[in-house]
């Protein structure tokens, strides 16, 4: 597996960030190769909003989107399951 992690934080006083301080904007591309056909992947989320999901499938003739029909969350277990 591959991580690619981006972070912008925002770390000061509330007066210059107001209320993003102390939290931070992020990014993450993970790369991984699946062994065997599964309708989920399920990852590791605590305390993260996300606010968008892309899935792409990377094959010797091209990279294709592959559609999440739904997106889960475990709260318990701290994950989120995409469809």
């Amino acid at each position: 597996s591959l991580y690619e992690i981006q972070i912008k934080p925002y770390i000061g006083i509330r007066d210059l960030y107001g209320n993003k301080s102390f939290k931070f904007d992020g990014k993450t591309n993970i790369t991984f190769k699946c062994l065997s056909a599964t309708n989920k992947i399920i990852l590791h989320q605590n305390n993260l909003i996300i606010d968008s999901v892309a899935l792409h499938q990377l094959t010797q003739f091209g990279e294709y989107l592959i559609q999440i029909t739904s997106i889960d969350y475990d709260k318990k277990l701290e994950f989120v399951i995409l469809h």
